[in-house]
């Protein structure tokens, strides 16, 4: 599940622009690129794969999810079974990656989706295109099971008012750099004066360097008249791959039983009372770390009538068992998680409704797991797009500069570039 729309080995980007008008046609690819990922993460018909998620949890580690799902959306890793709430999957995700990983993976949120290969993902991409003019576009997408081959796909799509578009050919060539990969297949698309008429495409076969290099390329195309670089950003196509087991382990209870002889096992609190005692209050200061590396999930959680703590989840089994002079409901058991997932709390409380002596038992089972890439991760940041080269170019016209500072706050009239919302800078005019 994970594996496909992300780690289908992580397929295609892409950032892009086409050439007429080339204002109409860079604000037509900044609304598809809201436009291609809107709505997608709750599709049914979409295969959960690693930059699914993402591609989700990056907008919500910014700040800038808005409404993709629902509160109480439960989602699922390959290889975990329980079904995760979006807090577990907070919990699992945001040590894999860090905070600037998650900015660029926020910022490059249609390339990351779109670099799945899923047609629901593509075919809306496409289509947006095409009501908003048509144009070129280019993107990355990864070959699954293969996490170092990838094809930088080159398509020129017709507008679907039936407009018509100029024949662009290539301005110059467009070496690949051999940090990120080498050409295995049709090179020719990406050498200079290779023409492409509307309704046209090229894949272009390359092997990449690893599945952790990421960077930018920009295709330079030509309608004679005016030249526009074409640019595709490259995200990581590793794999993430979810692990659980049972809490707690064999190692941990026997390490529990060794350290605390004379108590009761790491999982389990007990509580005794009478009528001399009187009940023995409701608490919940029992402590139980999680293993090292790990996190506790929950999934669906049934609360407390006061929302304190939890009764049950899918993930953490609470069972109360009463003994003597205690019935069930004198006998109360619960928990709750801290704010990392790294620690359980275990609560119980004992009333006392008949004479004589009362027990409370409270067993805690509990699930714990972790993501782990597949190829591992090495060394530090990890997404971060490398720049475009860019050829120089005559500076433009005083009115032109000036139409685009207002427009762009952050146009910089020495290089003719302002900055886009991908994080890289874009020409004007």
């Amino acid at each position: 599940m994970i594996r496909s729309v992300v780690a289908s080995s992580i397929a295609s980007i892409a950032i892009l622009w086409g050439i007429l008008p080339a204002c109409a046609q860079l604000e037509a690819q900044d609304r598809c690129k809201e436009t291609a990922v809107k709505g997608m993460l709750d599709k049914p018909d979409l295969k959960k794969d690693t930059f699914y998620w993402l591609g989700r949890f990056a907008g919500e580690a910014t700040g800038k999810s808005g409404d993709d799902a629902a509160p109480d959306a439960l989602f699922a890793f390959e290889g975990i079974t329980i079904p995760l709430s979006r807090t577990d999957v907070d919990h699992l995700l945001r040590p894999m990656l860090g905070s600037g990983d998650w900015q660029t993976m926020f910022q490059n949120r249609a390339a990351v989706l779109l670099m799945s290969g899923q047609e629901p993902i593509i075919k809306a991409w496409q289509d947006c295109l095409a009501e908003q003019g048509g144009g070129m576009t280019v993107y990355f997408q990864a070959v699954p099971g293969q996490n170092t081959a990838l094809e930088l796909h080159i398509d020129y799509r017709q507008p679907a008012s039936g407009g018509e578009l100029p024949t662009l050919r290539v301005a110059r060539n467009l070496p690949i750099d051999p940090k990120l990969g080498k050409v295995l297949e049709r090179s020719e698309c990406l050498s200079r004066n290779y023409s492409y008429a509307p309704g046209q495409s090229c894949v272009v076969k390359l092997e990449a360097v690893s599945a952790w290099i990421t960077g930018n390329v920009a295709l330079p195309v030509t309608d004679g008249k005016t030249t526009k670089d074409i640019t595709a950003y490259l995200p990581p196509r590793a794999v993430l791959r979810g692990e659980q087991k049972a809490w707690p382990t064999t190692k941990m209870s026997a390490d529990w039983a060794s350290a605390h002889p004379k108590d009761n096992p790491i999982n389990v609190l007990s509580r005794y009372a009478d009528e001399k005692t009187g009940a023995r209050p409701w608490d919940i200061s029992a402590q139980r770390d999680v293993e090292q590396g790990w996190s506790f999930v929950e999934g669906k959680r049934k609360m407390s009538p006061d929302d304190a703590y939890v009764l049950q989840s899918d993930g953490v089994r609470v069972e109360a068992k009463p003994s003597g002079a205690a019935s069930a409901k004198d006998c109360l058991g619960g928990y709750r998680t801290d704010p990392a997932g790294k620690v359980l709390f275990m609560g119980i409380g004992l009333n006392v409704s008949q004479p004589g002596p009362a027990w409370c038992y409270v067993v805690v089972k509990a699930t714990i797991a972790r993501l782990v890439w597949d190829p591992p991760l090495a060394g530090g940041g990890a997404v971060a797009a490398a720049p475009v080269a860019r050829r120089a170019a005559a500076p433009p016209s005083a009115d032109a500069a000036e139409r685009c500072q207002e427009r762009f706050r952050s146009y910089d009239a020495q290089t003719g570039t302002y900055l886009g919302s991908d994080g890289n800078r874009r020409p004007c005019p």
